[in-house]
Order: C-alpha cells, then structure tokens, then sequence
C-alpha cells in the first residue's frame, strides 16, 4: 500500500555487510481525500463558521456516527479531491459565511449514479461562473467528473456565469444580480 508521511530508512548490504544507509522522507498530501460509500448515495456540505476558518464538512452526517461537523484547517490543503463512487452522490458548497474551498479548490468525480454539485447561501458578492465541467466560485475552481448537474440555490443577488452546453438549475425565488447565458447553454 501508500506509505504515510514519514522519513524511511534504507539499508543496502552485500553479503550481510552494511554497504550503505539512504533516508527518504514521504511528504504530506497536498490534497484532502474525501472516498465516499461504493452504493450509497454521499452527501457533503462544505462551509466555514463565521471567521472563515476552519473549513467545516458535515459527510452524510448520522449524529450518532459523526457528532457534529469535522474542522479542516483552511491551510491543512491546497485542494480536496472528492470522490463519490457508486449511489446519487451531493457536494454543497455553502456559501453562508466564505467559500469554503483550501486554494486550489476542489476535484469532485461523482463516479456511478446521479451526482450533483450544489451552491448554496449565494450572497449578493459572490460570483459563479459555470462552463463545461468547471465550476469557479469567487476565483476557486472546481473540477468535475461524472456530475450530471448543477444546482444553484438560494441565491440572492449573486452573478451566474453560464457557458458552452450546460444545463444548470436555478431554484425558484431567486435574486440574481444579474445571469450571463452563453453559447448553447439552459437554464431552467
């Protein structure tokens, strides 16, 4: 399997004799790896309490298995790879307080199933832009793989950039500050 971050020693002998000794070190993941059930549907809400920090993720959240969000420190990562695997699987990016995203954003692969990308709390300063299998929120990108939908709900006053042949689905009583449609996109 993957060696865990650490330093590991090497000893090369000839003949029972110590020839030489070699130390390398296994550096931290650059990426948090969130791996969700093989046949149930997942669902992750992402969001940060009100200073920003830490990031904060409710993972299909069963009070009894998980009491409570887990605390990810916003410098712990430089993205988060989400892999949903099999079922119907959600991530929510919740934007009540922060874009709650490490820097280099995220890489969600829903895998089998019906997956969705959903985008919540929209405030009137955030800005989604929308086109192909990217999504970037207030300057943080995220990748798609295998997601059949986006959501946008909740909205209120935000900007939602639309492009190429997406279809995107705008809930209903929405405040938009303003929706760019381009080349063969819907939204419904």
């Amino acid at each position: 399997g993957p060696l865990t971050q650490g330093e590991y020693p090497f000893h090369f002998t000839s003949w029972g004799q110590l020839v030489e000794s070699v130390k390398f070190t296994v550096p931290a993941s650059d990426n948090g790896v969130f791996e969700g059930h093989p046949t149930l549907d997942d669902h992750y809400q992402f969001f940060t309490d009100p200073d920003g920090d830490p990031i904060l993720l409710f993972w299909n959240n069963d009070p009894s298995l998980r009491p409570g969000p887990l605390p990810i420190p916003r410098d712990q990562y430089d993205r988060f790879l989400v892999h949903g695997l099999g079922g119907d699987d959600t991530v929510e990016i919740d934007l009540v307080q922060q874009t709650p995203l490490p820097e280099k954003g995220m890489v969600f692969d829903g895998g089998a199933g019906a997956d969705v990308l959903q985008i919540s709390n929209a405030l009137a300063t955030d800005r989604i832009e929308i086109a192909g299998d990217r999504v970037v929120i207030n300057g943080i990108p995220i990748e798609l793989v295998s997601v059949e939908k986006i959501v946008v709900d909740r909205a209120s006053g935000s900007d939602v950039t639309v492009g190429g042949s997406d279809v995107v689905d705008l809930n209903a009583g929405q405040n938009l500050g303003s929706i760019t449609v381009q080349d063969d996109a819907v939204v419904r």
